[in-house]
């Protein structure tokens, strides 16, 4: 009776232990995504400052910026985008900045026209052009299951199609060209934006909140059950 009393005290200690530790987890999630939305508006509200003074920075993630540069006519297709419930691509395109090298444009979205067969019309700008925009991360992509499996697939010589960007494999297909692995997110009406409709991340914080709030009570509830059959012994 005293092992089976003492096993059952010992698995409850457990039960109730795991759950505060999950409840914490969350509250520590929180925190740290909370820390993450305020680095976000804050360098979004920065002053735009140039490529130039940006090249020694070691994070420059949401910080707005000016370049000039042109583009070099290669396109990578960001494949299963949808905007208004219209699948399409997310396109990002090489574009070479005077004095710093090569990056990745994101343009905004592209119809494929219910036709995955028949390559886009993506206009580009010719020549020289100034642009305005932030440094953002790489966009959220669908899970990969094998990837041993290449992730590119070429639709011309300067057009790619990837289910999520990967800079190893981007920078193998490209003959040429040394890519940095930065993406900017340039302004809509800008030259080669196209359609641009980006939504402003939250911070994500209320949701590990309201998480942490439900693993608590669940210890609570727990606590309550084990006092009350250890009073009934």
């Amino acid at each position: 009776m005293i092992l089976r009393q003492t096993i059952l005290i010992l698995l409850f200690l457990l039960g109730f232990s795991a759950l505060c530790g999950l409840g914490v987890w969350q509250l520590q999630r929180a925190e740290l995504k909370t820390e993450r939305y305020m680095l976000f508006t804050e360098r979004l509200k920065s002053e735009r400052v140039e490529m130039s003074e940006l090249v020694s920075a070691s994070d420059v993630t949401w910080r707005p910026v000016t370049l000039t540069g042109k583009y070099l006519g290669v396109n990578v297709l960001l494949d299963n985008r949808v905007l208004n419930t219209q699948a399409g691509y997310e396109v990002f395109s090489l574009f070479d900045i005077k004095g710093y090298g090569t990056v990745l444009i994101n343009r905004g979205w592209s119809s494929n026209d219910d036709d995955r067969s028949i390559l886009p019309k993506i206009p580009l700008p010719r020549g020289d052009v100034s642009l305005s925009g932030y440094f953002g991360p790489i966009p959220a992509s669908g899970i990969t299951f094998d990837e041993s499996a290449s992730n590119i697939e070429r639709l011309s010589a300067e057009n790619f199609r990837v289910q999520h960007i990967n800079w190893s494999e981007i920078g193998a297909v490209l003959e040429g060209v040394s890519l940095k692995p930065l993406i900017i997110y340039i302004d809509a009406g800008g030259p080669g934006a196209l359609k641009i409709k980006r939504k402003t991340p939250g911070s994500g914080a209320d949701k590990h909140q309201a998480y942490a709030v439900q693993w608590f009570c669940m210890a609570i509830v727990l606590a309550i059950i084990g006092l009350i059959n250890y009073r009934r012994r």
